[in-house]
């Protein structure tokens, strides 16, 4: 092997490790941030008299993990930009190993993409649960305080009819 097959490939080789412990690290905040999730979502579920004081916390620790997993990504797509003549996607730096490393890299990879699935699912469940608190609080207190443009309803038979504002029984919320 020349001085430069041997470079290259010690260059490649500490790329691959790199990226291994970068995964294994984003794997880990994760995990962190599907606790951090599944923790919101049962505050977000909690009974009307407990406090949700913790709330303010658990969104700065989602968005700590979420910052801390960018700017890895960000590290490893500098790395693999810097290189000359490789392939500046994992994918393509992939394609180039031995498969058998390949294939450490690629379970990495397919264990992230299920627990970004588990947190895309955690996440959508609660935007949710926000979504429809907060529509109703509001729809209730302009019905409470008359400021309620006059909505149009339908009645038990099909006809459209006019809600009185201010009615808070028969509203369509």
């Amino acid at each position: 092997m020349t001085d430069s097959n041997q470079t290259r490939h010690a260059a490649a080789a500490a790329l691959l490790e790199r990226i291994q412990n970068h995964l294994a690290a984003e794997s880990h905040h994760l995990d962190d941030m599907i606790d951090c999730s599944r923790e919101l979502q049962r505050q977000l579920r909690r009974k009307p008299a407990q406090s949700a004081d913790d709330l303010p916390k658990l969104f700065r620790q989602i968005e700590e993990r979420q910052r801390a997993i960018d700017q890895a990504r960000q590290n490893v797509v500098a790395v693999l930009a810097d290189l000359p003549g490789e392939p500046t996607t994992l994918s393509g730096f992939m394609s180039l190993l031995p498969d058998e490393r390949a294939a450490s890299v690629q379970q990495l990879r397919s264990e992230i993409f299920d627990k970004l699935d588990t947190v895309r699912s955690i996440t959508l469940g609660n935007q949710m649960v926000l979504y429809y608190s907060f529509d109703f609080y509001q729809r209730m207190l302009r019905g409470l305080t008359g400021n309620d443009p006059q909505p149009t309803g339908y009645s038990p038979t099909g006809r459209r009819e006019n809600i009185e504002t201010g009615q808070v029984m028969f509203k369509n919320c």
